[in-house]
């Protein structure tokens, strides 16, 4: 018993000297718990973090990703909406690693920098993932360590972003998910996304559905039937698989004493070109109305 937890402290003592002192000093318990978990030799670095919004899945993936900072470059895949408040974590957490220049973020279908060898990161959003001249130099770049945020946008198997990035993941040494969210609702919802972490665990989709989703054939016209996956059954096993070997999962009234009070933060958001002349002209009106109202206002609202 003492040989296994010695073997704990030393593994733990291992993946946090390959952190930034920053990072690992921010780290809160229960992250630090997560992290450990992610790089255990049973999940190597392939996992889903599908805790509850606002518990800091974002810290501890690039707390992860550094631990194999040794098989960069690293590939985050994000909504579109959050890709600069990625770019604001990293030279946040990792400006003793990574300077400024090496970050990419791809804005558009005629980026060349994926397979620039200076980019040590690259952030790319699930619609240009589907890009053809985009994925060709993602899959040139081999990309072995990747994160993707909000992994519940590839629940459909369907679609072009899902067809388009899961081979990439398959393909990766490490890949790390992130979902307050993983399902919404239904088991087949995780499949895609159990696929990208163990290829092959679960076998084809239909075998998931058979044993997972209460797979049903339905009619759909007169003489056509389709697969119906929109069922559940044998939830106790499914659930036991993926705490064992796929998720983890905590919510805020799990870790409640070990979150700091409240924090606030700006967050960077890329405004459309057409609604930039807008926000300026109602930034413009809100200078002049605090001015007359009330001037000393003004540098507490942050407003110059």
């Amino acid at each position: 018993m003492q040989t296994r937890e010695c073997e704990r402290e030393r593994d733990a003592v291992s993946w946090q000297s390959k952190l930034p002192s920053t990072l690992s000093q921010a780290l809160l318990p229960f992250q630090r718990s997560g992290v450990s978990w992610a790089t255990s030799d049973v999940m190597a670095g392939r996992c889903l973090f599908g805790d509850e919004m606002g518990l800091g899945k974002t810290i501890q993936a690039l707390a992860v990703a550094c631990v194999y900072r040794a098989e960069w470059p690293l590939l985050i895949v994000v909504p579109s909406s959050v890709r600069w408040a990625w770019v604001d974590e990293i030279e946040k957490w990792l400006a003793s690693l990574i300077r400024p220049y090496q970050i990419n973020v791809v804005e558009n279908g005629n980026n060349s920098d994926i397979i620039n060898a200076d980019k040590l990161i690259t952030i790319v959003t699930f619609p240009l993932m589907a890009n053809q001249s985009i994925l060709k130099q993602v899959k040139e770049r081999a990309f072995k360590v990747v994160v993707v945020d909000e992994s519940h946008y590839l629940q459909n198997s369907s679609t072009k972003r899902t067809q388009a990035l899961l081979p990439v993941l398959q393909a990766a040494h490490r890949v790390v998910l992130l979902s307050g969210t993983p399902a919404l609702g239904r088991p087949i919802d995780l499949y895609c996304q159990l696929d990208a972490l163990r290829p092959g665990f679960f076998g084809p989709m239909k075998a998931f559905g058979k044993q997972y989703c209460n797979l049903q054939q339905k009619r759909v016209g007169y003489n056509r039937f389709v697969w119906d996956y929109s069922g559940a059954s044998n939830l106790t096993e499914l659930n036991h698989h993926l705490v064992s070997k796929f998720m983890i999962r905590r919510l805020k009234d799990d870790v409640l004493t070990e979150l700091p009070p409240k924090r606030r933060q700006c967050v960077r958001v890329q405004l459309p070109s057409k609604m930039q002349a807008p926000m300026d002209a109602c930034a413009a009106t809100l200078r002049e109305r605090f001015t007359a109202a009330e001037g000393n206002l003004l540098p507490c609202l942050g407003i110059p």
